[in-house]
């Protein structure tokens, strides 16, 4: 129902689609309205008087027309919002000049205002999907609190990668220092993680491989990674015969490809080698993993965080690795899983802090580095979670997704929630179906830095983005 009309004079320039978007996403932002409802119109007035005639005076009214209803306090809001807007367009007009800004609401009254349309509504997502790590204590914590909130809605379930798994590959720094064939770089450098803002998360020393010990006699399992997975697999079938978890749930295991550790912890002159040993013992792990889990029962996610980070810079120059080097190999990852094991893929730009490594400029990045694993697969990709690290995203910045050249079976979720920015995620979530119609929700990462307390809000936050 809601019309906004705006008037202005007719020596006033300004690009009228960009100003309608943009007021538009703000007023769905606050929760009053339907997106599919709105409707806007420009009317350029050439035969207007403002005070003494002076011609070169300029003037913009916005009028909101809606039904009855809406409280004070958010007509009050929606009216801020309209002058902020104003502010920005066409404030520029008073450097040297002289223009009127305004705008008021009227209220029709329900019963007398009619409307009829066929204007598509797009749906809410109906999918969500959990990254991996859950603040909780215990697997079977994780398993019930998750499944009693929003079991409905998942298809595949973690562990929330609990005990030493919580800080994701913090625990393999650990193994590493301490594995005879691993030593600190002679030369002593290091590499230093710094947040957005620049601020220090830590310095930690570059390691090598020991040029001393024979390279075909390194080993680095057991990695942990396999055998915490056949324990909570144990468990979920305990939760399964009991109810609380539903039955048609896959057990999803979520692992590092050996980019995390090896670009993050690793001297560049070792990063090959490294990275090809790191592999083998992953695919070891997983092997043990999918002889003791069913594979109708079972999902893998390689998380894909370090190679976004390497992608968009954040790294030293010297760091020899781009996506089309790093593409085959994440992609030989999936094509060694069994065909009836679901395939997924998390890409991440960080969170030792719980907030991004690197300001993401939009969704290009992902959606290019998803696409060359694409192209690099034999198995079949089952789904793929991409993070929306930035809480104002407008349209363009979710543009990208209309280029994603995967199967059209491969379920996509967007990790399009921010529990910090209240009230944003169903105007962030129809932006982004205005490129891709049809995804999943989820957070930007995992929740692992988070703490306990915060857990049902992180639920409720979901539940509220496709039950409303």
């Amino acid at each position: 129902m809601p019309n906004l009309i705006l008037e202005y004079s007719d020596n006033v320039e300004f690009d009228s689609k960009s100003f309608f978007r943009q007021l538009h996403e703000s007023l769905v932002e606050t929760g009053a309205f339907n997106l599919k409802g709105l409707k806007s119109r420009a009317v350029q007035v050439s035969d207007y008087y403002i005070a003494d005639g002076n011609p070169e005076y300029k003037f913009v009214h916005l009028n909101i027309v809606l039904r009855e209803g809406r409280s004070r306090a958010v007509r009050e809001e929606i009216a801020q919002r309209a002058m902020v807007l104003l502010e920005a367009t066409f404030g520029h007009y008073r450097e040297g000049g002289h223009i009127n800004l305004s705008t008021d609401m009227n209220e029709l009254e329900v019963g007398l205002a009619l409307t009829n349309h066929n204007i598509p509504s797009r749906p809410r997502p109906q999918q969500i999907h959990l990254v991996g790590s859950v603040p909780l204590p215990t697997a079977s914590d994780v398993f019930e609190q998750i499944c009693g909130a929003v079991g409905p809605y998942l298809t595949r379930l973690p562990d929330g990668e609990t005990g030493e798994r919580s800080r994701w590959i913090s625990f393999q720094r650990a193994m590493l220092e301490e594995h005879p064939a691993i030593m600190v770089n002679p030369a002593g450098r290091t590499f230093t993680i710094r947040d957005l803002e620049g601020k220090v998360s830590r310095e930690d020393a570059l390691l090598v491989l020991n040029p001393t010990f024979p390279v075909d006699e390194i080993e680095f399992r057991p990695l942990g990674y396999s055998h915490a997975a056949i324990e909570s697999w144990k468990l979920f079938q305990q939760k399964q015969r009991a109810g609380i978890i539903p039955t048609d749930l896959r057990f999803q295991v979520s692992l590092p490809t050996p980019f995390a550790t090896g670009l993050h912890y690793f001297h560049p002159d070792a990063h090959e080698s490294y990275i090809e040993l790191m592999q083998d013992a992953l695919l070891q792990e997983v092997t043990e993993i999918c002889a003791a889990i069913p594979h109708k029962h079972l999902a893998i996610q390689w998380d894909c965080c370090q190679e976004i980070l390497l992608i968009e810079g954040y790294y030293p120059d010297d760091w020899r690795y781009d996506a089309g080097k790093m593409a085959p190999v994440v992609a030989a990852l999936g094509n060694a899983l069994p065909d009836d094991v679901e395939l997924g893929f998390h890409f991440c730009y960080g969170s030792p802090v719980d907030s991004p490594l690197v300001k993401q400029r939009d969704m290009g990045v992902v959606v290019d580095f998803c696409n060359q694993i694409a192209a690099n697969l034999t198995h079949s990709l089952d789904f793929a979670h991409m993070p929306v690290s930035v809480p104002d995203a407008d349209a363009d910045f979710f543009s990208p997704l209309k280029d994603l050249t995967i199967s059209g079976e491969a379920q996509i979720y967007l990790g399009i929630l921010h529990p910090k920015v209240p009230g944003g995620d169903m105007a962030r979530i129809q932006k982004a179906q205005q490129s891709l119609p049809s995804f999943g929700v989820a957070t930007e990462c995992g929740w692992g830095r988070k703490s306990t307390e915060t857990v049902d809000k992180l639920l409720q936050v979901h539940l509220n983005a496709v039950s409303g």
